[in-house]
């Protein structure tokens, strides 16, 4: 039997048992559903990189457009009204056929790298394997996917705004969702985790020896931001990965494909538009920046002429709600991230950073390794030789941005393989770093070293995190411990239990677009933006649009504001944006709504319809 034979063979039976696990009615059992989550997880990435062969050199070039393609082939099976599993699985099954005789090439990464994206891997896959309850990825990356599945159709529009975003990533993980559950989308994004890994030590050994090789995967890798986001799924890191590639083929002059790498990662989040400058600066001419941004507009234009056909804006929901009154909601507050605003905020904001960002509250969400600020020196300062002056410019650029944003570190993901290539580069210039194979063991065993000294603080905390989910991953009981710990679990799984097959839901106050098993509409935005809008815009009636999406039922989540939180905000406008909504909230569930169960704060409601009824004291 020839190679390929063989190959178009072995895809077949993957692709086969995949169907099978699908189609196989009962409950799985844990070890089969992680079995069949790594079946899935292996199938698209080891696809994606077949697929990207042929069109890109390189491992993170050919991996991200891979993804991109099968993230396509999903939104289209959508679009469609098919099952996104399937065509992942075709265009996965194509990709093995085609390109697995690269994969050999494509795998190679130096021993550093490979070290390292296997222990990410390791450490993190009870978290990939646990059930998620990160809320982005249940109310967005996920949850969005699972809703869709529910329709058997793309969703978008003021009742699911975040479906009115680009929606590769969506694709793909809805795809992910059907063949291998939330655990093969959570270790597929692994896989892209520990890809990047790779890129950086390849990238860094070509930079600065032996030294990059093994310091870029460190200085990246042990940051706690880095850690924890590894097997949750999200889009901060395909970004990462897709601008490292893009940034590599500007380095080689290839605009086309440059271009058509920066659209993926502008497809896949918009916050890539942070690295477009240093990628742009990395090596093309003028013409050829011109050329790649023209190419990285014509992948965005789809999704802006599909918000203008639904009229809303092209950038909707981030170019905010308009309201009646002529007022205004943003789509966020950026004061309510990061340390503060004001010019010696920003002065102290490197060292803020890093040694007093907090992981579990807005003052950056996260936390870096602590070299990484000598390292924002060197990428910065520490080089000017041919050729590297414009690079840093496009850095400051990139870092300024975000800076003038909310200041999430996990935002930062994107630019950081490239800043730390860029610190290897300083590394070299001044003299502390080699490219000669043949240097000196020491600068890399030093550098090193000193990376592990400062790793405690980032990584005893993921990598306990990462221990505690181990139960959840192979033992239901722990697993519906860990569920149940959500907000709203309890009234999330009565409405599962209880309401009708056919009954859609309203979701008030609730990120749980994954646990909820029926069609449903509404959900979250940053302050639960799409609700207070709801509410703002028709006082007397606010449920109408719902009745008219055919909503049956509400699940009410907790309250979810206190004047605490907001303190840039004058008493008036918090009264405005944030009380208001509460108690026509409540008024109109009072007038409008039929308890059917509550606990733990949350509730559900039959939406009846509108009758008279008395108002709450207080509305004004």
């Amino acid at each position: 039997m020839s190679r390929a034979a063989l190959q178009a063979l072995t895809a077949a039976l993957v692709c086969a048992a995949l169907v099978g696990a699908v189609i196989t009615a009962g409950p799985p059992s844990a070890l089969l559903s992680a079995a069949r989550a790594a079946a899935a997880a292996g199938l698209c990435l080891v696809g994606a990189l077949g697929l990207g062969a042929p069109i890109a050199a390189g491992r993170g070039a050919a991996l991200t457009l891979g993804l991109g393609l099968l993230g396509l082939l999903g939104v289209l099976a959508l679009a469609a009204g098919l099952p996104p599993g399937l065509a992942l699985l075709g265009g996965a099954g194509l990709g093995l056929a085609i390109g697995a005789s690269k994969l050999r090439t494509l795998t190679q990464a130096p021993a550093a790298g490979a070290i390292a994206a296997l222990t990410l891997c390791l450490v993190a896959a009870p978290t990939a394997l646990a059930p998620p309850t990160d809320t982005d990825a249940l109310y967005q990356h996920l949850g969005l996917g699972a809703r869709m599945l529910h329709e058997g159709a793309l969703v978008g529009g003021p009742l699911s705004p975040d479906g009115s975003r680009p929606l590769l990533l969506i694709g793909l993980w809805a795809g992910l969702l059907q063949l291998g559950g939330p655990a093969g989308a959570a270790l597929t994004h692994l896989g892209v985790a520990a890809a990047v890994l790779l890129q950086i030590s390849v990238l860094g050994e070509r930079a600065a020896g032996r030294t990059g090789a093994l310091l870029g995967p460190a200085l990246f890798g042990l940051s706690w931001t880095v850690l924890h986001e590894a097997p949750v799924v999200g889009n901060n890191l395909p970004v990462a990965l897709a601008l490292t590639a893009a940034a590599d083929a500007a380095r080689a002059g290839r605009a086309w494909r440059c271009g058509l790498l920066l659209g993926l990662a502008l497809s896949f989040k918009y916050t890539a538009a942070l690295g477009v400058p240093l990628v742009l600066l990395s090596g093309l001419r003028p013409g050829g920046a011109l050329r790649a941004l023209g190419v990285a507009g014509a992948c965005l234009a789809p999704w802006w002429l599909r918000n203008v056909i639904d009229g809303l804006h092209p950038l909707f929901p981030y170019a905010g709600w308009a309201l009646p009154d002529g007022q205004a909601l943003p789509f966020q507050h950026l004061e309510k991230y990061g340390a503060g605003r004001g010019a010696a905020d920003f002065a102290l904001l490197p060292w803020r950073v890093v040694f007093s960002a907090e992981r579990d509250s807005f003052r950056f969400l996260g936390q870096l390794h602590p070299a990484m600020l000598p390292a924002l020196g060197l990428a910065l300062l520490g080089g000017a030789g041919p050729g590297q002056w414009p690079r840093r410019l496009g850095l400051a650029l990139g870092l300024a941005g975000w800076a003038a944003g909310p200041q999430w570190l996990r935002h930062l993901l994107p630019l950081l393989p490239l800043l730390v290539i860029s610190a290897l580069e300083g590394l070299v210039h001044i003299g502390l770093a080699s490219t000669s194979p043949g240097g000196p063991r020491w600068p890399a065993r030093l550098w090193v070293g000193l990376a592990l000294v400062g790793a405690p603080q980032n990584l005893w905390p993921a990598l306990s995190a990462h221990a505690g989910r181990a139960a959840a991953a192979l033992d239901p009981a722990a697993a519906a411990a860990l569920r149940a710990e959500q907000p709203a679990a309890a009234a999330t799984a009565w409405a599962n239990a209880h309401l009708e097959g056919n009954a859609v839901v309203g979701l008030v106050r609730s990120w749980d677009l994954l646990g909820i098993e029926r069609r449903s509409r509404l959900g979250s935005v940053e302050d639960h933006t799409p609700l207070r809008v709801l509410l703002l815009r028709a006082p007397d009636d606010p449920f109408a649009p719902l009745r008219a999406a055919g909503v049956t039922h509400l699940l009410v989540g907790p309250p979810a504001f206190l004047r605490a939180g907001y303190p840039f905000l004058s008493a008036a406008d918090y009264k405005a944006m944030y009380d208001a909504p509460e108690v026509i909230l409540e008024e109109a569930l009072l007038r409008e709504a039929t308890l059917l169960f509550e606990a733990e704060g949350a509730r559900v409601y039959r939406l009846d319809l509108p009758r008279p009824g008395r108002a709450i004291p207080g509305r004004e």
